[in-house]
């Protein structure tokens, strides 16, 4: 039998099972991207993946183009309403945010998943202002890392 094929497997599974008990969650992926279809460089990110009782949190630290957050919490004060979805499934951690911000009249859409199986990341967020639309999207491998150290 082939192991070297299940490996990703063992490893990404006992990530699914232990990471719903787990406050923090760390991995380092690969990724590549576009922003308004112009080709980013690709990447190194660190997603800390955060489960906090009812919420869950993904975060993405990395160079600029790449860093975002989002958060299945629900808010609302004067200037910004944001409302957040935990879609997550037994083989895929996935969050979806919008944000709305009253001035300037701004909104964002954020999807983040991640394949506990593949390790498969995948991120798109669309940005609107006024008229203009913005898209961002970026998808990479990823693998456990031992802390929140950068690379």
């Amino acid at each position: 039998m082939n192991y070297k094929k299940l490996l990703p497997f063992l490893f990404l599974s006992n990530i699914s099972i232990t990471s719903l008990h787990a406050e923090k969650l760390y991995l380092k992926c690969d990724v590549r991207g576009t922003w308004d279809e112009q080709r980013l460089d690709p990447a190194q990110v660190l997603v800390t993946i955060n489960d906090e009782k009812k919420f869950l949190h993904i975060d993405v630290d990395g160079p600029d183009d790449y860093t975002l957050g989002v958060s299945s919490l629900n808010y609302e004060n004067e200037s910004v309403r944001h409302i957040g979805k935990n879609l997550s499934q037994e083989k895929i951690f996935w969050v979806s945010t919008t944000t709305y911000r009253q001035n300037p009249n701004r909104s964002g859409e954020y999807n983040v998943s991640i394949n506990r199986i593949s390790g498969q990341l995948n991120a798109n967020v669309t940005f609107s202002k006024g008229s203009s639309v913005s898209r961002l999207s970026y998808s990479g491998m990823c693998r456990k890392a031992s802390s929140a150290n950068k690379f």
